[in-house]
């Protein structure tokens, strides 16, 4: 029984902590466009935590142990427009694509090296062709801590 919950989480955080994603058969790129420094665009994110939410300037806190395979992160998105593909990043590589709208959340599965004890950057951007080689017009940035337990 140990054998294959410990094949199925191996599996999970394989498949859940994939990056190479693919839009209409065309590789994206996997990091971030270098010169977004100011943020732009209509709307907010915030980062949540099983124990904590952004409020006024505060990095959410993740508690973790050491060695974890992979864990959630919420995101909530408040004012976004849903027209658009938002590309997710942490710490400038790709992590996901979503729809995000007004008041929506989502799930983020952080693995590797966004797991790692310290400060970590999400950002958010859409482009104005809903490719990665467009050029940007929404970007948004928020933090999260990891701490181990």
């Amino acid at each position: 029984m140990k054998k294959i919950l410990l094949l199925l989480l191996f599996i999970i955080s394989i498949t859940g902590c994939s990056k190479e994603i693919v839009e209409n058969k065309v590789e994206e790129e996997k990091t971030i466009p270098n010169g977004l420094i100011r943020e732009k665009g209509e709307g907010n994110i915030y980062i949540n935590t099983p124990t904590s939410i952004k409020e006024k300037g505060n990095i959410p806190i993740l508690y973790t142990k050491e060695h974890e395979a992979f864990l959630h992160l919420g995101l909530q998105s408040d004012g976004i427009d849903n027209s658009k593909p938002s590309y997710i990043y942490i710490d400038e590589k790709l992590n996901s694509i979503e729809r995000l709208r007004n008041e929506n959340s989502a799930t983020l599965t952080i693995c590797d090296e966004e797991i790692k004890e310290g400060i970590h950057k999400v950002e958010i951007v859409q482009f104005d062709n809903d490719k990665t080689r467009g050029t940007p017009v929404l970007y948004k940035s928020c933090k999260y801590e990891i701490k181990l337990r």
